[in-house]
């Protein structure tokens, strides 16, 4: 069972196994975007975001825009990417703390004592678990990456287990969607 976010709220949870060379699939909510559109949709919000930058404007109204942009959304889609191909995915209050992300993955794995970090986007460590989503710059969605703690998997390979096939519970893998 998914821990809520907040009272009442219950992250989405979805697993998926990717082959290689495929992403994420794209969102069910716009099936019929196809990459024809997308530079029509994109272009002028580049524009604006290029004469925005080109403007003249003081501290005030830098940190009054950041703030409203911090705001706009309530909601957050984060999917973490584990070694194995395996992709977890999450919804989750956008002002929520990182530290839920933390406890979200470790009720998806099956060892939760293994140690992990999560890399954001270009490859950030999340380090700073009482930051909110929106300021760690993971809203309107994000993908992550779990990587093990290395000395941990070192020692798990010389005592020479035998480690199960995926680190996601059997509950969760019966569920698991395949990417098309």
């Amino acid at each position: 069972k998914a821990r809520g976010c907040q009272r009442g709220f219950v992250p989405l949870l979805r697993a998926w196994s990717s082959r290689r060379g495929r992403g994420v699939p794209a969102s069910p909510c716009y099936p019929g975007l196809s990459l024809s559109l997308v530079p029509e949709r994109v272009s002028p919000r580049r524009t604006e975001a290029v004469e925005k930058a080109s403007m003249l404007r003081t501290r005030a109204m830098r940190e009054k825009e950041e703030q409203r942009e911090m705001r706009k959304y309530n909601y957050t889609l984060l999917r973490v990417r584990f070694p194995d191909g395996y992709i977890l995915q999450g919804t989750f209050y956008a002002r929520e703390a990182v530290s839920v992300l933390y406890s979200f993955v470790r009720e998806a794995l099956r060892d939760d004592w293994l140690p992990f970090e999560l890399l954001g986007p270009g490859g950030v460590k999340l380090t700073d678990e009482n930051l909110a989503f929106n300021e760690c710059g993971l809203v309107p969605s994000a993908l992550l990456s779990l990587c093990w703690d290395a000395a941990v998997m070192a020692d798990i390979e010389a005592a020479a287990e035998e480690q199960p096939r995926s680190p996601l519970r059997p509950e969760l893998l019966a569920r698991v969607q395949t990417l098309p």
